[in-house]
């Protein structure tokens, strides 16, 4: 006697991707044991929650960086649809406690910088005038005497564990000419020295940490650019680590 078995394949989808669940339909003797595939999967479900709840009046926000040990974000907040001014704000992640600093003003919502320091606290430049003010996100603010190299920025990873330093070297027509160096905090060692060409057309393209060792630089030349520390590679973040085709890419 021949047995004829049919297989029903069945797709599902979980909360993390495409499974594949098969289970066994056999027509058999009755003596015949008939094999049991079975599949047990609990989903996990993440909820995501907001960390900054805007009043009425706010509406505009922009992220300006991480504090070196991740428990606080900075911000800039706009209460006009034209950006100006804004105002410096910090939400803690883990209590979701804002702290908005409603005397340190910005001419706009691209013209306040924040800069954390090792211990946590902060040093807020506000232009056009460039003023600085130092203190922590949740207390008060005091002026200060800061002078960083002239038209320079520095963000620090999200760990603490590196500084970049990104100076403009040369305005040209439309191109604007930059060093970036990024320094490994505890020894001082220069571990990246790269220069690029910036557009400034590219407003929210100012390079960034993305995460604790990648930092990304968009440049005239190559489009988005990639710099993994530990590794000491670099190429092109489209391409390369997000497996985009130059076409694909050059949409972006």
């Amino acid at each position: 006697m021949q047995f004829q078995k049919i297989h029903n394949l069945v797709l599902g989808i979980s909360w993390f991707g495409f499974v594949l669940f098969i289970t066994a339909c056999t027509s058999m003797a009755p003596n015949d044991s008939i094999p049991e595939v079975t599949s047990t999967l609990t989903p996990t479900v993440q909820v995501i929650e907001s960390l900054i709840t805007s009043p009425d009046k706010v509406l505009r926000l922009r992220l300006d960086s991480w504090s070196p040990d991740s428990q606080w974000i900075a911000y800039w907040y706009g209460e006009n649809r034209e950006d100006i001014p804004a105002n410096l704000a910090f939400v803690n992640v883990p209590s979701k406690k804002n702290c908005l600093h409603a005397a340190l003003v910005a001419a706009n919502l691209w013209d306040g910088q924040v800069i954390w320091q090792a211990d946590g606290n902060v040093i807020a430049i506000v232009k056009p005038d460039g003023l600085a003010f130092y203190g922590a996100p949740c207390e008060l603010f005091k002026p200060v005497v800061y002078e960083p190299s002239q038209e320079s920025t520095i963000q620090i990873s999200p760990d603490g564990r590196f500084r970049a330093e990104t100076e403009i070297l040369e305005w040209e027509g439309e191109s604007i000419h930059s060093r970036t160096n990024i320094i490994e905090i505890s020894t001082d060692r220069n571990i990246v020295t790269t220069t690029y060409s910036r557009s400034p057309h590219f407003s929210d393209a100012w390079p960034k940490w993305l995460g604790n060792d990648l930092y990304i630089i968009r440049t005239v030349e190559e489009g988005w650019q990639y710099f993994s520390i530990p590794e000491g590679s670099s190429g092109n973040l489209l391409t390369e680590l997000l497996g985009l085709n130059k076409e694909e890419a050059e949409s972006v």
